[in-house]
């Protein structure tokens, strides 16, 4: 964890001294998102969800995670390239919602994420030690002192949160999450996180295949498959799709469901790059795409056939 504590200080220091959080500069670091921008609520009408189920989804936000255990399904392995994140949702999402009822939790959460002042967003994170890991508390004590003496130094008033995340993604997103729909999800949700098991995993979507042998219930990739060209550049072809698609459906339990790819319903119509056919065309065989409104945009899943 010492390589993304020192990534995540040079990333604060980088936008400090320059006295600009935009979101895609000045980082050394993938930043998290606070919330989903994923339309939870309509997707997870096309699961039929169990408590036994055993499930394997991109951490991200966490909301994915938290809103499976607002539905009483308690065995949830995560994954996500960018290790912030677990520090993020474990430490700092998770305590706060032990910490608070329904109510406070979204009070408390605006004013950690949107809060200038230093000393405040400071004993926010000091009141969730008792429920953070022995790495979190760690992790949150060296940050939460290195930003006040930098910004001190440097005379800025930053939120800390919107230098380590991506801040377009603000509070009216909350209700996207399922756990945060009414008080009795919430207080479900909280009651689980006592019993559920829950993991993470920091690792690459394209080595879920060499790096995880179990089989799951239920497989959530979110919106993974847009990143791809970062790894395959314009060699992600459809033999690549094709592969990488083979390789995760071997983790599936028989009638298992695989959630392969979450997309705006613009993009879904466009050439894989390097290929003359487009995502829908060459998922159309195997998978069923299922679209609804998100944002009055247009959006779909894809979702395996049986």
């Amino acid at each position: 964890m010492n390589y993304y504590l020192d990534k995540t200080k040079r990333t604060i220091e980088l936008q400090v001294r320059s006295n600009d959080h935009v979101q895609n500069r000045n980082k050394e670091i993938s930043k998290f998102y606070y919330w989903t921008n994923e339309s939870i609520q309509d997707y997870f009408k096309l699961f039929l969800l169990k408590k036994d189920f055993q499930v394997l989804a991109v951490l991200g936000s966490g909301d994915q995670m938290l809103s499976l255990l607002s539905r009483d399904v308690l065995n949830i392995d995560t994954f996500d390239i960018n290790a912030i994140s677990e520090r993020f949702v474990f430490d700092i999402k998770i305590p706060m919602i032990l910490l608070n009822t329904y109510g406070c939790y979204k009070l408390e959460m605006t004013r950690l994420l949107e809060s200038t002042n230093r000393e405040e967003v400071n004993d926010i994170i000091l009141s969730l030690g008792p429920f953070m890991s022995k790495e979190g508390k760690s992790f949150w004590q060296t940050i939460i002192n290195y930003n006040y003496h930098i910004q001190k130094e440097y005379k800025t008033n930053i939120n800390l949160f919107k230098m380590l995340s991506y801040g377009n993604l603000d509070a009216s997103n909350m209700d996207k999450a399922l756990y945060l729909q009414d008080e009795e999800d919430y207080n479900r949700l909280k009651n689980n996180l006592n019993k559920a098991n829950l993991s993470f995993k920091a690792m690459d979507a394209c080595e879920i295949g060499t790096q995880i042998t179990k089989k799951y219930n239920l497989i959530m990739l979110s919106n993974v498959l847009d990143y791809f060209f970062k790894t395959y550049g314009f060699n992600w072809q459809v033999g690549k799709l094709n592969d990488y698609k083979n390789e995760i459906e071997s983790l599936l339990e028989y009638n298992g469901t695989l959630f392969l790819h979450y997309i705006f319903y613009a993009y879904g119509d466009k050439p894989i790059m390097g290929a003359d056919i487009s995502l829908k065309e060459a998922l159309d065989r195997d998978y069923h795409y299922h679209a609804f409104m998100d944002n009055n945009i247009r959006g779909m899943i894809y979702k395996r056939k049986k």
